[in-house]
């Protein structure tokens, strides 16, 4: 940053590097997940899949990745995925990601921007969509529900 530089400039450069920093430290929160082993247990590929969701839920995941992950048709493991989980792979991911997603929002103070892009979604705007759908709220309102009461 060169001089001579305004307020609002040296607030939106430390917002950044705050918000980078905030988004490192919630990293290695959820470092705390499994690994998938290097051979995914052919013999249970849905255990398999729930696995590869346990660990790579910050990332982009697609249905057709995770079938090639257990070498089954995208198709094939749809099906199977349904029938053993009683919801889609795509409603369980979501789900999954809402979960961790709440535990972030109890117990840290971690921007909403932050915690979505933490657990996958890649805009914090579909993320306060699909928790709102899941839980009736919005993320800040869930917050608000653990905020201890202050006089």
């Amino acid at each position: 940053m060169l001089k001579p530089f305004t307020k609002t400039e040296f607030f939106q450069i430390t917002d950044r590097i705050y918000i980078q920093s905030l988004s490192r430290e919630s990293k290695a929160l959820l470092q705390k997940e499994s690994k998938i082993n290097e051979h995914p247990d052919l013999a249970n590929p849905i255990e398999t899949a729930l696995q590869y969701i346990q660990t790579h839920y910050q990332e982009p995941i697609t249905l057709n990745e995770v079938a090639q992950t257990v070498y089954l048709s995208t198709s094939h493991f749809s099906r199977m995925f349904k029938e053993k989980m009683g919801v889609t792979f795509v409603d369980y991911l979501m789900t999954y990601r809402i979960d961790k997603s709440k535990s972030l929002l109890k117990m840290t103070t971690l921007p909403i921007e932050v915690i979505a892009n933490q657990v996958g979604f890649t805009s914090s705007a579909y993320f306060s969509t699909v928790f709102k759908k899941k839980e009736r709220c919005t993320p800040s309102e869930y917050r608000t529900l653990f905020v201890p009461l202050t006089k």
